[in-house]
């Protein structure tokens, strides 16, 4: 019958094939990985073991132009009681000599009702691991 006719491949069958894939992903260019402007760079730092930098988004409001950055482990500076919100600052850029950010505030600090017997969760919530902005 016909799917008799059909052999297994080889060993050497299957070298060969290996052979050519090595040297197919061999000879692919590969993508290098590069900075835009290495020399100009603007470096900020927040508070540390809160993952400043997991994310960052630019902004911008008339001449105003800011670098948002999320820190999720983050603590507020507004209620001490919360253990690892997360945070969301503000960077300036330009007219910001020492590189400062600020905590940005939001929310009532004392937590929202959310019915009759409960209090909304805030601890370990992970506030600031995606940032989008809308334009």
């Amino acid at each position: 019958m016909a799917w008799e006719a059909r052999r297994e491949p080889g060993p050497r069958r299957a070298a060969l094939r290996e052979t050519v894939m090595l040297l197919l992903c061999l000879g692919v260019p590969t993508g290098r990985p590069y900075n835009v402007d290495t020399e100009s760079a603007l470096l900020y730092q927040g508070p540390p073991n809160t993952l400043f930098g997991y994310s960052v988004v630019l902004h911008s409001q008339g001449a105003n132009r800011w670098l948002v950055v999320g820190a999720p482990t983050a603590n507020w500076l507004a209620n001490a009681s919360v253990i690892n919100p997360g945070a969301i600052y503000r960077c300036r850029i330009g007219k910001n000599p020492g590189r400062t950010c600020e905590q940005l505030q939001l929310g009532s600090p004392n937590g929202e009702p959310c019915g009759k017997t409960c209090l909304e969760e805030r601890d370990n919530q992970w506030l600031g691991v995606t940032l989008s902005r809308q334009p």
